[in-house]
């Protein structure tokens, strides 16, 4: 301890100001003070006391400022700790439920496939269709093959020829050229044709209804004549697909050439050439063949005078034809 004095009293030795240093040094302090003390005198003495505080304060050290500052930073992070703490405990706001999405079946198989697409109904088919979901019950449209369904709640199934409405019923319901038939497997089934006409079925009825689009009687009677049908039937089913095609639907002309044959079947030549005529001047995309079938109708009918102007539109006549040609131009 004695040699830790001793050098700190050598060292205040041997820094010791000189005299000359210590009165510049009070001078300068004296001119810097001099406004201040001027001003003081020249307040008033009823306001001594303002003169106390100011001495007061004048002769106080200045006071450190970062502990104020780190103070209010401590404060600050608490602040931020303490609402961060709150947020932790404040619960989360309440979310409404959000509805679930309507469920969509689209069904395709050329094999038999059950399915459970949707709460309360069951399905087994070999075909397509589709069946969604909707706020009253569940829909569906078939477009081919067969289809068995079984449902809990409603059910209401489209097809072009038909509107097939269920409620915890089942049903057998096949879709064909011939139309869209029905069973009422268990339950009550009513069945509206788009055609016109109205089923109530009972379990083990069944009712079919017939094509209404002109495409759709144009299929059956194509599937008619597949089936080996008379060409009575055939014609049937052709002019009730003319009845309801419109002038300028393309299928109009392909009703129209389909009428040919059943006509000259029935020995109808005047009205099979007619009809292949009428399809001619539609400009169809088979006006090549017709034109050889309205030759030959015409070659029956009427001889050259009604074949002439066909047989000689023919882009490629056969040998016949063009013997026929010939013959005719004489």
């Amino acid at each position: 301890m004695s040699q830790y004095r001793e050098a700190m009293s050598e060292l205040r030795n041997t820094t010791s100001p000189d005299t000359a240093s210590v009165a510049r040094v009070r001078a300068r302090l004296r001119a810097a003070t001099v406004p201040t003390t001027e001003l003081l005198r020249s307040v008033d003495r009823s306001t001594a006391s303002v003169e106390v505080a100011v001495r007061r304060r004048m002769t106080q050290p200045v006071p450190r400022r970062w502990p104020r500052v780190a103070a209010v930073g401590g404060l600050a992070f608490g602040g931020l700790a303490f609402a961060a703490g709150m947020v932790q405990l404040l619960p989360e706001p309440a979310t409404a439920p959000t509805a679930a999405e309507p469920m969509s079946a689209h069904l395709n198989a050329s094999e038999t496939e059950t399915v459970r697409p949707m709460n309360g109904l069951v399905i087994t088919y070999a075909g397509a269709g589709t069946f969604d979901e909707e706020p009253g019950g569940i829909s569906g449209d078939w477009e081919t093959g067969w289809v068995d369904v079984d449902v809990q709640g409603a059910l209401e199934l489209r097809t072009r020829e038909a509107i097939v409405v269920l409620h915890a019923s089942r049903i057998h319901l096949e879709r064909d050229a011939f139309g869209t038939h029905v069973n009422a497997t268990e339950g009550e089934v009513d069945v509206r044709c788009v055609a016109g006409g109205r089923s109530a079925l009972h379990t083990g009825d069944h009712t079919s209804c017939g094509p209404a689009s002109a495409a759709g009687l144009l299929g059956m009677a194509r599937a008619q004549r597949v089936r080996g049908d008379a060409p009575r039937a055939l014609l049937d089913t052709l002019d009730a697909g003319l009845s309801v095609a419109d002038v300028e639907d393309p299928v109009r002309a392909e009703l129209v050439a389909a009428r040919i044959e059943p006509l000259a079947e029935l020995d109808q030549h005047a009205e099979a050439l007619a009809a292949a005529e009428a399809y001619l001047e539609l400009d169809g995309p088979r006006s090549s063949s017709i034109r050889h079938a309205a030759a030959a109708l015409a070659l029956t009918k009427g001889g050259c005078e009604l074949a002439l102007p066909h047989l000689e539109s023919l882009d490629a006549p056969t040998d016949v034809e063009r013997a026929h040609l010939i013959r005719c131009r004489r």
